[in-house]
């Protein structure tokens, strides 16, 4: 469940909506009866973890890779402390909870989608050398200085799903007087797609949320895409894995769930027999 929460106006009652997200091969023609095999097409799986909770750990990352059906294994990296966002659209104040909706990919498995490819990058690790700075970053539209080591690091990119949009637009928008969606790109161009993550903070507090320390990063949606968690926003998994040792250094985070390429679509009733055997599910990426 990701909650939006547009900032009463005085007076007002803050209005809360719940948004729940669940989430080819040309024959060859032959001189006999016989069929000469289609060409390799390969197919992009997800295994998560089922009933039984097998660990998605190291040893079952490898065990998976080795497979003869698979050519590569990227792991979904989850955030796993309290944190929170703010934004502002469309000229109201939104806050929403991002612990527990975030998660971390491969910028490589964007590689794909043209769409996103360019924006979809782990900055910080590309540019390790960043202009020092005190309170902004006024010459460097696409960065904020950041509170911790007052550098310029470029915002954050972060994508979300078709389903998290189509929610949005149906449900979400109309009910609050708000703009319907189409295209992102031309507000990804405007800037109106920028938003800022508190890591270490939270909406909502029980008896054993942690007390961590703050740290506010900006971000930023640079698309929509099919590659992105159904439930909340994907960032690329370098800032996860930073993320998590700097406010939950004891904790190893496993996985959510592993995306994995297969070397060829036929080959996904014998992988997905051996997976579920093994105690995993196996569907859409």
């Amino acid at each position: 469940m990701v909650a939006l929460v547009r900032k009463p106006r005085r007076g007002a009652v803050s209005p809360v909506i719940a948004i729940a997200l669940t989430a080819c091969g040309t024959s060859a023609p032959a001189p006999t009866p016989t069929p000469t095999p289609s060409a390799t097409v390969p197919r992009i799986v997800q295994v998560s973890r089922a009933a039984g909770d097998p660990n998605l750990d190291d040893v079952v990352i490898a065990e998976i890779a080795a497979r003869p059906e698979v050519s590569a294994v990227m792991p979904r990296l989850p955030l796993v402390f309290p944190a929170m966002g703010t934004a502002t659209w469309q000229g109201e104040a939104m806050t929403f909870e991002v612990g527990g909706f975030m998660d971390g990919i491969d910028p490589a498995f964007a590689a794909g989608d043209p769409t996103i490819a360019a924006r979809f990058q782990d900055w910080d690790a590309i540019a390790l050398q960043r202009p020092p700075c005190t309170d902004a970053c006024t010459d460097r539209d696409d960065s904020s200085c950041d509170p911790i080591d007052h550098t310029c690091h470029r915002r954050v990119p972060a994508i979300v799903s078709p389903m998290l949009l189509s929610l949005y637009n149906d449900r979400f928008a109309p009910e609050h007087g708000l703009t319907r969606v189409d295209d992102v790109a031309p507000l990804v161009a405007a800037g109106a797609t920028r938003f800022k993550i508190v890591l270490g903070d939270t909406m909502v507090r029980g008896p054993t949320t942690p007390q961590l320390p703050h740290h506010e990063v900006e971000a930023v949606v640079v698309g929509v895409s099919t590659k992105a968690t159904a439930l909340g926003l994907t960032v690329p998994i370098g800032y996860v894995r930073r993320w998590n040792q700097e406010l939950a250094g004891g904790t190893r985070a496993q996985p959510r769930a592993l995306v994995v390429t297969l070397r060829d679509e036929r080959q996904l009733d014998a992988f997905s027999q051996w997976a579920r055997a093994r105690g995993f599910e196996v569907g859409l990426p």
